[in-house]
């Protein structure tokens, strides 16, 4: 038997396995660059809060209440990324299977046409959307440590 007809279950083939393999790690890197920019967010609240003049006795409660309701974010942002990746798999299984029409992603070139035929194209645009959010939140952090310690020095 091929890697193709080779049924799991009777229902996934070996190749589909994987393919919701690369969904989950699709999500693991998420979250974990997610959280990253929670720790850069944290960071920054912690230096710019001093520098506007707030109080040091008021910062180690901000601090951590900002921490878990950060941390409360991350945990629904990341169970509906679990969701949000899985059902891009298997809107992609499905796809592939019947003739659909172009995605945002174009089809003229080699790279989005391999991951058509894979049925992975809807994963990968999921993926850089999703990962633009705690990309978007981490740059924000740098900058506003950035723009206070040239504040404060320059």
């Amino acid at each position: 038997m091929s890697m193709q007809t080779e049924g799991i279950d009777g229902r996934l083939s070996v190749r589909d396995l994987l393919k919701y393999s690369l969904g989950y790690v699709c999500w693991i890197s998420t979250a974990a660059v997610t959280m990253l920019a929670i720790l850069l967010m944290r960071n920054a609240l912690n230096l710019v809060w001093p520098l506007l003049g707030g109080s040091r006795w008021a910062l180690r409660p901000i601090d951590r209440f900002g921490l878990v309701l950060m941390g409360l974010g991350w945990l629904v942002f990341v169970i509906f990324l679990e969701n949000f990746y899985r059902t891009g798999v298997a809107t992609g299984l499905k796809r592939r299977l019947r003739s659909a029409g172009q995605l945002a992603l174009g089809s003229g070139r080699a790279l989005p046409r391999a991951l058509r035929r894979w049925g992975l194209d809807l994963l990968a645009v999921r993926f850089v959307r999703t990962l633009a959010i705690p990309l978007a939140l981490a740059a924000a952090a740098v900058l506003a440590q950035q723009v206070m310690i040239l504040a404060v020095t320059g």
